[in-house]
């Protein structure tokens, strides 16, 4: 059997004059004639009818496997590079789609196909719906060599208020105040990101067997401070303070980062050697944990 050509096809569902609801605007879009067309018009055709038209889910489920069916038609039997989709709600307060693959030829109409036939049944599937929805299926013409297949859906059994959006919205209030915020805000703008390379920098020199400058040690230890406050957070998030070496190393560091710096040169020296030995010690089992990268 010949395959079908497609036509510019209108399908009216719904009726919406139960349903007082704002004014429903219309859209129209041109797509390529290619499969991928086929998704995007199912996106645009489901936002349209569930957020603009408050169509319940059920009947827009219907209404996506309707368009999808004469879409892949337009794709696969029209002979143009593209084809149009447009959608509005007519005076009678239909929901109207419509699907213009811009080929002239004879209506189309449902056929027949043998129970091996693996294809033929798409608008036989398009009125079984349409008509599952309460409407009628029928066919017009239009500027001479253009036809448009039109279903109109009017009975009873299509009603558009089972899923009207009227539960009440608690209005949304903040989990912080306004102080709370504010000390969030002075965090996030003083974050800086983990450097694996500078905490080895930092590292080595606090390790070096030639102590830092008397004047190097103090930004050095604060440095470390920062390097270790890094390193706990990311034990703590990655749950490597599940490992007990881990969790005994990051109490470590929480422990060596409240401590203030000795005054005295060679005190203050031997907790420079204590923080890089305890940042040394963290950062290596992180990286076994696979919590870090190895640096290069």
């Amino acid at each position: 059997m010949p395959p079908r050509i497609a036509e510019p096809v209108s399908v009216s569902e719904v009726p919406l004059a139960e349903v007082r609801v704002p004014a429903c605007p219309s859209f129209g879009i041109v797509v390529p004639s290619v499969p991928s067309s086929v998704q995007v018009v199912r996106r645009v055709v489901r936002a349209w009818t569930r957020c603009h038209c408050r169509m319940p889910s059920d009947q827009a489920d219907i209404v996506l496997v309707v368009m999808s069916e004469l879409c892949t038609n337009a794709v696969l039997h029209g002979s143009r590079d593209a084809f149009d989709v447009r959608g509005w709600v007519s005076a009678a307060g239909e929901l109207r789609f419509e699907v213009d693959d811009r080929t002239p030829s004879v209506p189309p109409a449902p056929g027949s196909p043998g129970a091996d036939a693996e294809s033929g049944r798409g608008l036989l599937l398009v009125d079984a719906l349409v008509r599952e929805l309460g409407g009628s299926v029928g066919v017009q013409r239009r500027r001479r060599t253009r036809l448009v297949r039109a279903a109109s859906a009017r009975g009873p059994a299509v009603t558009a208020t089972a899923q009207r959006w009227t539960r009440p919205v608690p209005a949304w209030t903040p989990p912080l105040d306004s102080g709370a915020l504010h000390d969030l805000l002075e965090r996030v703008r003083n974050w800086q990101p983990f450097d694996g390379g500078a905490l080895l920098d930092d590292i080595a020199a606090a390790l070096d067997d030639v102590p830092p400058a008397e004047g190097d040690t103090a930004p050095l230890a604060q440095r470390l401070r920062g390097h270790l406050a890094r390193l706990v957070t990311i034990a703590v998030a990655s749950e490597a303070d599940q490992d007990t070496t881990a969790a005994q190393l990051a109490l470590q560091a929480r422990t060596l980062q409240t401590e203030p710096s000795p005054g005295e040169r060679r005190a203050a020296t031997v907790h420079l050697r204590r923080l890089g030995w305890i940042a040394n010690e963290l950062h290596d089992r992180l990286t076994a944990l696979r919590c870090l990268k190895e640096a290069a």
